[in-house]
């Protein structure tokens, strides 16, 4: 009767109610773990996935590498061609680090021009080629922007630093190392990949 059709009615509105905010409620948690510029993961985000992927790490005994990645001279792209075209290299770069890495990684904008990359499992000579692969797709792009006559043709300087899983080490010293790295790859010439303790010579040429 029409009670039953009311309860029926009400039961609709509150599961369409329910599924609404459940969509709501996941919506907030992908915005608050992702950078809105480059839908990559944002710095919160890497933080607790590196954490994880740490803790896993260490039980399993597995390789956990950390990459940095900045593009080269990103103020003088900037003031050159304004900040709307900065942020089109940011958008671009993001997609190519993102390509670049494995199914089962993460990489995130860490903040300003820099990105992270967090690799698990992944020995040094394997972190090595996913770095030196992330460096070739980003100088291979040719960021166009409207009213800018010129193509902008961004690098990218990558430092990697590897925990095997031997000895204690915490996720921030990761990261610290990784940094380090990255900055010996500028001081080497900038548009190369540098790996902590590395004694080959760095690849890539000057941007």
């Amino acid at each position: 009767g029409w009670l039953g059709w009311r309860r029926r009615q009400q039961e609709r509105q509150d599961l369409l109610a329910t599924a609404e905010l459940e969509h709501s409620v996941e919506r907030l948690r992908e915005q608050t773990r992702t950078d809105p510029l480059t839908g990559l993961s944002n710095r919160m985000h890497v933080l607790g996935w590196l954490e994880e992927a740490w803790e896993r790490s260490r039980t399993g005994k597995q390789h956990l590498s950390v990459l940095v990645v900045d593009i080269d001279r990103f103020k003088s792209i900037n003031d050159r061609y304004g900040h709307p075209a900065g942020d089109e290299v940011i958008r671009q770069v993001a997609r190519a680090i993102a390509s670049s890495i494995r199914q089962g990684d993460l990489a995130g904008r860490w903040g300003g021009e820099e990105f992270v990359a967090v690799l698990w499992s992944c020995p040094q000579d394997s972190v090595h080629e996913v770095a030196e692969r992330m460096r070739v797709a980003v100088e291979s792009l040719r960021v166009c922007v409207p009213d800018i006559v010129e193509t902008i043709r961004p690098t990218v300087s990558i430092g990697a630093a590897t925990w095997c899983g031997d000895l204690e080490q915490l996720p921030h010293r990761l990261l610290a190392e990784a940094d380090r790295a990255l900055y010996a790859a500028k001081r080497q010439g900038r548009n190369r990949v540098s790996l902590r303790g590395e004694d080959r010579p760095a690849v890539g040429g000057l941007s």
